[in-house]
């Protein structure tokens, strides 16, 4: 009894020490922000300023927005989009606290990259989609409840503006609404229940096609980056004429060159020297599937924790993968990203509609039999296992995983010290 509480205290000050180090990690990117080491052609910044100067095109939502603000009132807008981000990643920290409160989950998991990533601008505009997402879900799931139209609307007004802002949300929200409204409308025959769950989303689906046709050119992205010069002038970071941003330059690439670049950074990445990341990439799936299914492992001081149906949260954590997949396979590079997308979107779905997704044909046995081989392993629901394996993961914040994404709390400066030290004693692998 005693060595289970010495554990347990460990790991409660490991808690508290990961969360000091992700305020370290914020102050350490606010540091490097005003000594000049980031400007406006980086990409953590210039895929805040696609906008629509150029005409329509993918994610110049808040570009757009931010170019309004900034022709109204002339300022610094690297500081409009710090004050867009710290504020979305706190919104984003509260809804998620209070959804594991209500749910009794041990909010263990929360400050760690799976669930949340903490690094200064690397989630880009995420915090805002997944906070978007919540909403949307609240509303789909008043609408089946009330049948109030008004809800249907704000369902499919969410989900064109997270479109608009970034179309990987429609992966991970269209795909389990659509899943979702067919399974609460049991009354109707299935080929009904099909065409009204696409009807109920159609503007939704609608705004989705229309960004992937409008999804830049080179002259678009010339103008895009035109649109600023009064503020690469006014307020320069750095050179006073950046060269085209790395965000917006991505619009001028081809659909084929996206898709090779993707598969290349997922397959032919390096962990380590010639060591291919991809193990790692699968490893981190597998892994992360096993956390939030036993996340009540390691308890919290007096934070009240309770059973849950893992059963649910499994079928919904599968159903998210499969539409997260081609976020995974061949539309993204920032497997880190997709790891958040997947992890809190499929928390989100089982807070709203947990009452829906027990009984999934074939999906359901797939979980049963995955539960079930993960019962049978003791050493699995051990608390420093659980933990183990949660700092174990190889990813921090956009990064897919590499040798540099190990034990991501640590910041990332402080990491690459750490790694170059240890290399240079290493023997090189050719």
């Amino acid at each position: 009894m005693r060595k289970e509480s010495i554990t347990s205290q460990i790991l409660i000050l490991s808690f508290l020490f990961v969360a000091f180090m992700n305020i370290i990690n914020v102050l350490i990117g606010f540091r490097a922000l005003f000594q000049g080491h980031y400007s406006y052609s980086d990409m953590l910044i210039s895929e805040w300023l696609i906008n629509y100067a150029g005409g329509f095109v993918r994610r110049g939502l808040t570009g757009q927005l931010l170019l309004s603000l900034y022709n109204l009132y002339p300022h610094p807008i690297i500081f409009t989009i710090i004050f867009i981000y710290f504020g979305g990643l706190i919104i984003l920290i509260t809804i998620v606290s209070i959804v594991f409160k209500k749910e009794k989950w041990s909010p263990y998991i929360i400050i760690y990259p799976i669930c949340i990533s903490m690094s200064f601008l690397g989630t880009r505009r995420d915090y805002l989609a997944l906070i978007l997402s919540f909403g949307c879900f609240m509303f789909c799931n008043l609408y089946n409840k009330k049948k109030e139209l008004t809800h249907l609307f704000l369902v499919n007004f969410i989900c064109i503006i997270n479109i608009l802002i970034h179309e990987a949300s429609f992966f991970f929200m269209i795909p389990i609404l659509f899943i979702y409204n067919i399974i609460i409308n049991k009354k109707h025959p299935s080929n009904k229940r099909l065409l009204l769950s696409f009807i109920s989303l159609l503007p939704s689906i609608f705004s989705f096609i229309i960004v992937c046709i409008y999804k830049g050119d080179p002259l678009t992205s010339a103008s895009i980056w035109d649109s600023w010069a009064s503020c690469f002038h006014n307020y320069p970071m750095g050179d006073s004429a950046p060269p085209l941003g790395s965000a917006v330059e991505w619009l001028t690439y081809d659909t084929a060159y996206a898709f090779n670049l993707h598969i290349h950074r997922f397959w032919n990445s390096s962990f380590i020297y010639n060591l291919p990341s991809w193990p790692f990439n699968v490893y981190t799936i597998m892994a992360t599937y096993y956390l939030l299914l036993f996340m009540n492992t390691i308890k919290i001081g007096i934070w009240e924790i309770s059973s849950f149906n893992r059963i649910t949260l499994g079928n919904i954590l599968f159903l998210q993968f499969i539409f997260l997949f081609p976020m995974f396979g061949f539309l993204s590079c920032d497997f880190g990203r997709v790891i958040m997308y997947w992890t809190i979107s499929s928390l989100f779905s089982y807070h709203w509609f947990k009452n829906s997704f027990y009984n999934i044909p074939f999906v359901t046995s797939i979980t049963i039999k995955i539960i079930t081989l993960l019962d049978r392993t003791p050493w699995l629901s051990r608390k420093l296992c659980y933990y183990i394996i949660l700092i174990s993961i190889p990813i921090a914040g956009s990064q897919g995983s590499n040798i540099l994404s190990c034990f991501a709390f640590i910041p990332y400066g402080w990491r690459l010290t750490i790694w170059e030290h240890i290399l240079d004693t290493l023997p090189i692998i050719e």
